[in-house]
C-alpha cells in the first residue's frame, strides 16, 4: 500500500509539471494571426472584405447620412473630394411629394452631369428622406420626392439607370411652415452591374392593351394611362430601347380592311404615347398584323374581343 501511495504522488507531480511545460510552449492565439481568417484574398493576394461586411459598410454609410444633424450639403465622390457644395440644400414639404431647388443651387445639376460624363463607371444614389410622422402613402413620400428629383436630373440629360432612389426614414424637424431644407442628399458609388442586369431582366417582352373607342376616336382610360406610364418608365431606364405598336383585329370583314383598321388603331396609340410621355417619336413604330395573329377563336364574341387588341413590343 505504501508503494502505491508513493507511485501515485510521483504521477501527480509529473502530471503537474507536464501541464505547466505544455502551457509554456503553447502559442498565444490572441496574436493578429487569427484575424487572417476574417478576410478574403483576391487573386492578387490583397485582403478584401467579405460580401457581408461590404453590405454592412454600405448600410452604415447611408445610415450615417440619414442620422446626420449638421448643415453640410456636400456631394462627395468615393475619395471624399467635394463634387458640389450646396448653399441651402433641397427643400421638402411635410405631407407633400413636392421638392424645391433654390435658384442659387440650381447649377448642381449641370455640375453633376459633367462629373458623371467624365466618370461613366459611377452611379448616383439619391437619399430621399421622409418622417414616420407624415401621412402614410404608397409609395411613401421619400420615394415620391426622390422620383421627382430623378425626373429633374433625367430632364438634364442623366441616364435614369444610373440614378438609384433610396427612401430613408428619418426624424425630421419641419419648421413652422412645414418645410425642411435638407430633405435630399447624395452618395456617389461605383456602377452596380448586377443591378443593371436585374433591371434588364424585369423588362417585359410586350404589353397588351385593350383601348376604348367612341366611333373611330380613341378614348382615354385608366388602362391606357397606366400603360403609357409603364412604357415611359421602361424607356427612361433603357434609353437605347425602341417600341413597336402593333394593331390586331378579329376576322370580321376582309383581311385588307382589317389590316388597315389595325394600322389606324396602332397609329392612334402611338400618337397618344408620344403626346403623354414625351418619348421621341423616332423610337416608336406603328404597324399592323390585322387578323393574322389571333389570341383566341373568332367564333365567339368573347374570342373576337380578345383578338381586338394593341400589342406594345419592346426592342433592345
Amino acid at each position: 500500500m505504501k508503494n502505491f501511495i508513493t507511485a501515485f504522488l510521483v504521477f501527480l507531480i509529473w502530471s503537474f509539471f507536464g501541464l505547466w511545460f505544455y502551457s509554456w510552449l503553447k502559442p498565444n492565439h490572441s496574436t493578429p494571426v487569427a484575424s487572417i481568417q476574417l478576410e478574403n484574398t483576391n487573386k492578387k493576394g490583397t485582403p478584401e472584405s467579405s460580401n457581408k461586411t461590404g453590405v454592412e459598410l454600405v448600410a452604415s454609410e447611408e445610415k450615417k447620412v440619414a442620422n446626420s444633424k449638421d448643415s453640410s450639403f456636400n456631394i462627395l465622390n468615393e475619395d471624399n473630394d467635394i463634387i458640389y457644395s450646396f448653399s441651402e440644400g433641397i427643400t421638402i414639404y411635410e405631407n407633400k411629394a413636392q421638392i424645391y431647388i433654390p435658384e442659387i443651387d440650381s447649377n448642381f445639376k449641370s455640375t453633376l452631369k459633367e462629373y458623371f460624363i467624365a466618370n461613366p463607371n459611377k452611379e448616383l444614389h439619391v437619399l430621399s428622406f421622409y418622417s414616420a410622422n407624415e401621412n402614410f402613402g404608397t409609395p411613401n413620400f421619400g420615394a415620391q420626392r426622390g422620383n421627382k428629383l430623378k425626373e429633374v436630373l433625367t430632364a438634364e440629360g442623366f441616364l435614369p439607370n444610373k440614378i438609384v432612389v433610396k427612401p430613408m426614414i428619418k426624424e425630421i424637424d419641419f419648421n413652422a411652415e412645414g418645410n425642411y431644407k435638407n430633405g435630399i442628399q447624395f452618395i456617389v458609388k461605383l456602377l452596380d452591374f448586377d443591378r443593371l442586369n436585374t433591371l434588364k431582366n424585369t423588362i417585359p417582352k410586350s404589353l397588351i392593351v385593350y383601348p376604348l373607342y367612341s366611333g373611330s376616336d380613341l378614348l382615354t382610360s385608366t388602362e391606357l394611362r397606366n400603360a403609357a406610364e409603364n412604357i415611359k418608365n421602361i424607356i427612361q431606364e433603357n434609353p437605347s430601347m425602341s417600341i413597336e405598336v402593333i394593331g390586331h383585329t378579329d376576322n370580321i370583314g376582309n383581311s385588307t380592311d382589317n389590316y388597315r383598321v389595325g394600322l389606324e388603331n396602332a397609329r392612334q396609340i402611338r400618337a397618344y404615347i408620344i403626346n403623354t410621355t414625351g418619348i421621341d417619336r423616332k423610337k416608336i413604330k406603328a404597324s399592323s398584323q390585322g387578323e393574322s395573329s389571333p389570341l383566341n377563336d373568332n367564333n365567339s364574341e368573347t374570342g373576337r374581343e380578345t383578338n381586338r387588341r394593341i400589342e406594345i413590343v419592346f426592342h433592345q
